[in-house]
């Protein structure tokens, strides 16, 4: 059955218009007037629209009862179900009959989200069969209203209609809201429906704990999915999830601990996000996250500096150049800092930066950290003597490269050219310190005459 509804205009003696639309108010139209000048009332039903002439004075009530007498039984409202068959289909639900209880329980489940209250009291019954048909009843009806209304946020692209998700607004304001950041972020929910709720919503519960869990088993999820003929589909958790997963990490580092932090920096490394910052039309939001994801200043456990290093060269992720300084630097301690992650810094410097900013890192030509030692090695058919690299030494390195010059002119012996980095750390190291120094002065010459 469908619902109607009516808007009757009184015209004052005149004579009156009724309108009829299913389940919405429109607004009433002039009052006609016919060949003989005689003022008429107009009602529309299902689209037919009728017309009664040389009604004067017509009131109210007279007009309503004109609507009763044509308002057929398909047109009527259906209320829903009682809130005396909900309560006799709950009583069913503890009936001796299974085929009884079967059908209380369908019946509940097609009234809906409606009825969920009445629902949440069934789910802490005593009664084991009520309390187990409760809960999956509750788990059902909140999932198809969840999909419900994600299926039509999903179709708000232009968001006009001002629907939201938890975290929609922090993630829209990190990512944009194109249409490709609604269907990204619909994802997430999809996939981490619970998660995304604990972490946005404000809910009592152990954030830290719950987000754990849920990175180890994203992590793990090729050890613990079934491995078909298709191996690629089966060996990578969804990139909703974790999409989800590198989002709460950004938006909620601080809520989070230390090692949770940097265990959910190993989901950067699967191949869901690593592959989507390429390709996927997911590009320019997942770059954003990757971005936010190097700036966290929490989280930096070694492996993870060099993968924040290496994913920005690798993707020419520009944005993300004050991580790169503040570890080239060694700030705000150089002992945090391992040397040879301060030599890939600089590189990283000098492949991405400007000449002007690569220029500022001439401070660290008086640094004089060994980042890199060893013995005689051959590199790519080229033999090289034993090497001890300094970071003034990959500083100068950078420099000369990133002003335009060339490594040869100033006593690098060696270099071996090296991807995703500019050259190989260890061929940047001088013969002798007087070849070091002489390399130096050149530098300070140059910089003279520029």
């Amino acid at each position: 059955m469908r619902s109607c509804v009516f808007l009757v205009r009184d015209c004052g003696g005149h004579g009156a218009e009724l309108v009829w639309q299913p389940r919405s108010v429109v607004a009433a139209r002039d009052l006609a007037v016919d060949g003989c000048g005689h003022h008429v009332m107009r009602f529309q039903y299902q689209g037919t629209q009728k017309t009664l002439c040389g009604l004067q004075g017509v009131v109210w009530l007279t007009a309503l009862a004109l609507v009763i007498a044509t308002w057929s039984e398909e047109a009527r409202s259906d209320p829903g179900p009682s809130q005396i068959q909900v309560s006799d289909w709950i009583d069913q639900l503890n009936d001796d009959d299974y085929r009884v209880r079967e059908a209380a329980t369908s019946a509940l489940l097609e009234a809906g989200f409606s009825i969920r209250p009445e629902l949440l009291k069934i789910a802490e019954s005593p009664n084991p069969e009520v309390r187990a048909r409760g809960r999956r009843l509750l788990i059902q009806i909140e999932q198809g209203e969840f999909d419900r209304r994600l299926e039509a946020f999903a179709a708000d692209v232009k968001g006009e209609n001002g629907l939201t998700f938890p975290g929609w607004d922090t993630f829209r304001q990190l990512v944009g809201t194109k249409a490709s950041a609604r269907a990204l972020f619909v994802q997430m929910q999809h996939h981490e429906r619970e998660l995304m709720a604990a972490a946005f919503n404000n809910q009592v519960v152990d954030l830290d704990a719950l987000f754990t869990e849920r990175v180890v088993r994203l992590i793990n999820w090729q050890r613990t999915r079934p491995v078909f003929k298709n191996r690629t589909a089966t060996r990578s958790p969804p990139l909703g999830s974790c999409a989800a997963a590198l989002f709460i990490t950004i938006a909620r580092s601080e809520e989070l601990s230390e090692g949770s932090v940097a265990r959910a920096g190993n989901l950067v490394k699967l191949a869901p996000l690593s592959t989507a910052l390429a390709s996927g039309g997911y590009e320019i939001q997942i770059r954003r996250l990757f971005v936010e994801w190097i700036l966290l200043p929490r989280g930096n456990v070694s492996g993870l500096v060099e993968y924040k290093l290496v994913m920005m060269v690798t993707h020419d992720l520009r944005e993300a150049l004050p991580f790169a300084w503040e570890v080239a630097q060694g700030k705000p301690d150089p002992a945090r800092w391992h040397a040879k992650y301060r030599a890939q810094a600089m590189l990283a410097i000098s492949k991405l930066a400007d000449r002007q900013q690569v220029l500022k890192l001439e401070p660290l030509l008086s640094e004089q950290r060994i980042c890199f030692q060893s013995g005689a090695k051959n590199y790519g058919g080229k033999q090289v003597p034993p090497t001890t690299v300094q970071l003034r030494d990959v500083a100068l390195a950078a420099l000369v490269h990133g002003t335009g010059q060339k490594l040869a002119e100033y006593d690098f012996q060696h270099p071996i050219a090296d991807s995703p980095w500019l050259f190989k750390i260890g061929s940047l190291g001088f013969e002798s310190q007087r070849h070091r120094s002489i390399a130096l002065e050149k530098w300070a010459a140059w910089r003279r005459a520029d």
